[in-house]
């Protein structure tokens, strides 16, 4: 494959994440918004130029619709209210949803169960012990909501463990850093929006997020 493309729009994602950092600490919505949408946009053209030049997958597919879902999911985080806020988290929901079904078509949910799904369930719990007190009339949603992305972290775990002829162990890692960096971006916006609004959040939160949304993206790429 002619990787300078896909090179391009990582580092094209990678230059407007650095642009949405500087916006957030000097407070410009202006360059907030575009920085935003621009590293979005990239990451999914990314996972399109990949899906067109390998062939295809279910497997793929399903990705391409987990990241298009997840830049849905950032624009709608544009808005400071929480009727948006809301519909950016059933758009993520969503996202992790695709990338459920997407692990699923390499390794059947039956099989995913492992010692290993201990690390995101604790994690998960701990942190809706800390938020429980936090979350008002939106406890249901974000329950949903972080059950959904344990199970897209085990999914993409039970594929890094399985034997898969067609996923190179580059792929697995990808995948399972992807869904790692993913789940603890989450913890960054749940801290934001819930707890309290720093920048110190968003300085770890943001960067885990589009490196996540990278790696699952590369993870199309089949050597």
């Amino acid at each position: 494959m002619n990787t300078p493309l896909p090179v391009f729009t990582t580092i094209l994602c990678l230059i407007a994440l650095a642009g949405l950092l500087v916006a957030e600490k000097r407070q410009l919505p202006r360059l907030r918004a575009a920085s935003r949408v621009s590293a979005s946009l990239a990451f999914i053209a990314l996972g399109l130029v990949l899906l067109l030049a390998t062939p295809s997958s279910h497997y793929s597919k399903w990705i391409l619709l987990g990241l298009v879902l997840g830049a849905m999911g950032d624009v709608a985080l544009l808005s400071g209210e929480s009727r948006w806020f809301l519909a950016g988290l059933g758009v993520f929901l969503l996202g992790h949803i695709a990338y459920i079904v997407a692990c699923s078509c390499l390794v059947p949910i039956s099989d995913w169960p492992s010692l290993y799904a201990v690390i995101p369930l604790a994690v998960a719990a701990i942190a809706l012990v800390l938020l429980w007190p936090h979350l008002g009339s939106m406890r249901g949603a974000v329950v949903c909501y972080i059950a959904a992305i344990v199970l897209m972290v085990v999914g993409a775990n039970a594929v890094y463990q399985a034997p898969i002829e067609s996923f190179s162990d580059g792929q697995k890692q990808l995948l399972l850093a992807g869904a790692a960096l993913f789940f603890v971006s989450d913890l960054s916006v749940a801290i934001s929006r819930f707890v309290r609004t720093r920048f110190v959040d968003k300085l770890w939160g943001l960067p885990a997020y589009y490196l996540g949304q990278l790696c699952i993206a590369w993870t199309i790429f089949s050597n």
